[in-house]
């Protein structure tokens, strides 16, 4: 399940861009503070459960930024990598990630292939009907035998204007379209998949502090020179994160499983 799920949802639901006059460097200063933050007590309360912290990590910007803030903060994290093969692009990415850290993560890679069963599965879960099982539930079930707490990088495409879409129509119809989907087609099947896993995920993104630092940006500091999502990518660079895994064009969660 998601961890404080009711308010997550009830931030999101509320939630809208109300642009401030400051510099664009205050207003990255401030979500660089924010984030530090979310992922210091997250990882802290996760610590002291179990004596490490466990991230989904994919290898883009988003869950690289976060396994930085981690290391950087001594924590021992476990990051998780779900792939089809060895020879995927985001198990590619995310070594090189780790590669350059150098210290403080164990990698655990899941190679994983859906069945049939798997659909079937996740659609009695999700109550739909789709060809393909949900890749959530895929995950959820890799990394149940290792942790039951999970930080994922969910929510700061649509904060953030990280979809491809945004770079086409970077303005506010856009960014609501994909805020307004965010709840129904992403939220509510992690919380459902990760319910039936008994996993509790965390989500540093949707902290308040978060969310009010995101508030603060026009979309024209979103989406600059063709660059999606730019403060993530400036906050990303600042602590280090390959600028291959910056600049690289990604998908998320759902081109895991993807050849």
């Amino acid at each position: 399940m998601i961890d404080d799920r009711s308010r997550i949802f009830s931030d999101l639901r509320s939630f809208d861009w109300t642009p401030s006059q400051q510099s664009f460097g205050l207003k990255l200063h401030q979500l660089d503070e924010a984030i530090t933050q979310s992922t210091w007590d997250i990882g802290s309360r996760c610590f002291e459960k179990s004596g490490d912290v466990h991230l989904a990590f994919s290898g883009g910007v988003d869950s690289t930024l976060l396994l930085y803030k981690l290391v950087g903060h001594g924590f021992p994290v476990v990051a998780h990598t779900m792939v089809s093969g060895e020879g995927h692009p985001d198990l590619i990415h995310a070594r090189k990630a780790v590669e350059e850290i150098g210290r403080g993560v164990t990698h655990k890679v899941h190679i994983v292939a859906s069945t049939e069963e798997d659909t079937k599965q996740s659609n009695r879960v999700l109550g739909v009907s789709q060809e393909r099982p949900d890749n959530y539930l895929l995950l959820m079930r890799a990394i149940c035998q290792d942790t039951r707490d999970l930080l994922c990088g969910d929510c700061i495409d649509e904060l953030m204007g990280g979809y491809y879409a945004h770079l086409e129509n970077p303005g506010r119809e856009t960014f609501r379209d994909f805020l307004e989907r965010l709840i129904p087609e992403h939220l509510t099947p992690l919380d459902r998949c990760s319910s039936l896993y008994r996993v509790r995920v965390h989500l540093p993104y949707a902290d308040l502090r978060v969310l009010d630092a995101c508030r603060k940006f026009y979309f024209q500091e979103l989406i600059i020179e063709g660059e999606r999502k730019k403060p993530i990518c400036e906050l990303g660079r600042l602590v280090g994160v390959p600028e291959e895994i910056v600049a690289r064009r990604k998908r998320g969660l759902v081109s895991a499983l993807e050849v």
